[in-house]
């Protein structure tokens, strides 16, 4: 028995040594950056580790005058990682119909003029980036290419190193760094800056940190710092209400922000959302009809955190008075903060001011923080708000997969502005920093979101009822205006409802239970409606059988 075993081993052993299917092969060749496609010298089978790195710039986007004068923040010269910092009007000037061969842009997540693969000259593309390891799935010529529609007007190259045959390791876990001390205490004199990223899902930053498209904050936050993995935030998970909670340490019920629009029962309308969010003298009013000036789709900043005052709800602001310094922010003490105007036009130009600062928020924020904050002895607590990844997410039919990847990429790159100024102040080893945000966003990792209409399809066409959202209503002739159902959607993916309570030709306006929800008396004489059962059978316009988005 003893020999029988000793035997089976030494075999399996020689195996291992002498099978040359299992002996690593290595390849180096350059794939240039004009070729859609280039065939590589391996046939893999599958289950085959393959292990590809590559280095290089290439030139991939051609120069601009346009873009060039007002200073358009684009990846001209692009490493094998690809970009996410394409032009906006991109594709307006390509004549190719072939496509990107992994969906990129507004249409996909994965990096613009990046280094793809496919096994087989039919095969599935997939992404490579500086570094990739895996098994092959298939069995087939390896092919290493282009992430791009057009690739003929392209320069460069980039260098790539290929191994096949060999033990892919496994997947590496979450490295949990040990504390260097047990104990320890604040520094001296010490600063906190929160970078508050509006709207930002934790697991697109880790994605494209990996790829090395975010590389500030992956340094600084997922290398050097801590991550709180589980934490969550309040519900419902919108930017005021969240904002309530973040800038004061409380939930809703003790902020009292409970909603994004503050619909109270008691006057029938929302309180704050007609205010103006730029300062009487700033804009000339030659039309009376013009009630909102609304730069950043979140109403009423200031007359907010006046509300927290007025209910006793202490903010950052009104502890820390001027130790709190901040750039604009969804409820914040003085709308906008003293000289931002003046930064944000130094920063962006004075043409179209009112067009362009909406789409510009983030660096006109980081240049504020740069220039106006940062370097204030008196600042101990400073918060700097990037809302484009959430703006964009409302309208980009792939969200956070799509085309809001170019903004957090661009955030990353004014998070550097402002890391340059920390350093050269000296400030960055008594600086603590913060990365947060209020919610993320759903949608668009697996398919396209679809617009759904729940005030206009379900309320006012389904139900037969008056329906109101902030700017827009839609009435049945003979109805009284004062009974309606009012949708507090603010954002993809979420509303609140307020109608009256068990009935809605005589019901009072208060909260409805569960039992009046199940049981609602919609016209009088008619059996009692579940509106769940209603709203789980809603389908948009357009959406066919598809799972109920309720």
């Amino acid at each position: 028995m003893q020999r029988r075993i000793i035997l089976k081993v030494g075999l399996f052993l020689s195996f291992f040594v002498l099978n040359p299917v299992l002996q690593a092969q290595e390849l180096e060749l350059e794939v240039p950056a004009s070729q859609m496609w280039t065939e590589t010298a391996f046939e893999v089978v599958p289950g085959e580790g393959l292990s590809i790195s590559a280095e290089g710039k290439a030139s991939m986007v051609g120069t601009r005058l346009w873009d060039w004068l007002f200073g358009k923040d684009v990846d001209r010269q692009v490493g094998p990682e690809g970009t996410y910092l394409w032009p906006r009007d991109y594709r307006k000037t390509k004549k190719s119909e072939q496509g990107f061969p992994l969906p990129t842009m507004a249409d996909g997540p994965w990096p613009a003029f990046s280094l793809i693969a496919k096994i087989g000259e039919d095969g599935e593309p997939f992404y490579v980036g500086a570094n990739y390891q895996g098994r092959a799935q298939t069995a087939g010529r390896l092919w290493l290419g282009i992430n791009d529609d057009y690739p003929d007007n392209n320069n460069g190259h980039f260098k790539v190193s290929v191994k096949k045959n060999f033990l892919v390791s496994d997947v590496p876990q979450p490295r949990i760094p040990e504390p260097k001390q047990q104990t320890g205490k604040p520094l001296p004199k010490a600063r906190a800056l929160i970078l508050y990223v509006d709207g930002l899902r934790a697991d697109v930053l880790h994605e494209m940190a990996e790829q090395g498209l975010l590389p500030n904050y992956k340094r600084i936050f997922i290398d050097g710092g801590t991550e709180f993995a589980n934490s969550f935030t309040v519900f419902p998970s919108n930017t005021l209400i969240s904002n309530g909670s973040l800038f004061t340490g409380m939930f809703s019920d003790k902020t009292g922000i409970k909603s994004q629009n503050q619909f109270e029962r008691a006057m029938l309308k929302p309180i704050g959302v007609l205010d103006e969010w730029m300062p009487n003298w700033w804009v000339m009013r030659f039309d009376e009809k013009i009630k909102v000036i609304n730069l950043l789709d979140k109403y009423a900043p200031q007359n907010t955190h006046q509300f927290m005052r007025d209910y006793g709800v202490q903010t950052l602001g009104s502890r820390l008075g001027q130790a709190f310094r901040y750039t604009t922010l969804p409820i914040m003490p003085i709308n906008p903060p003293p000289r931002w105007l003046h930064r944000a036009i130094n920063t962006i130009g004075p043409f179209g001011v009112s067009v362009r600062i909406p789409k510009k928020l983030d660096v006109v924020n980081a240049q504020y923080a740069v220039e106006e904050i940062l370097g204030d002895q008196e600042a101990r607590v400073i918060a700097v708000w990037f809302p484009m990844v959430d703006k964009t997410s409302h309208y980009s039919p792939r969200g956070q997969f799509g085309a809001a990847r170019r903004d957090l990429a661009l955030s990353d790159l004014y998070f550097g502005r402002i890391l340059d100024r920390l350093k050269e102040l000296g400030w960055m080893d008594s600086t603590y920093l913060f990365l947060v945000s209020d919610h993320g966003h759903i949608g668009g990792e697996f398919e396209v979101n679809k617009v759904a209409n729940l005030p206009r399809d379900w309320a006012f066409r389904t139900l037969g009822v008056n329906a109101k959202v902030v700017g827009e209503d839609w009435a049945h002739p003979g109805i009284s205006k004062k009974r309606f159902v009012f949708f507090d959607n603010q954002g993809a993916g979420q509303a609140k409802i307020f109608l009256p309570f068990g009935d809605y030709f005589r019901g009072p306006w208060r909260r409805n239970r569960l039992f009046e929800l199940t049981h609602y008396r919609l016209r009088p004489g008619e059996p009692y409606v579940d509106l769940l059962d209603t709203l789980e059978a809603y389908r948009p316009q357009g959406v066919g059988k598809y799972t109920s988005p309720v």
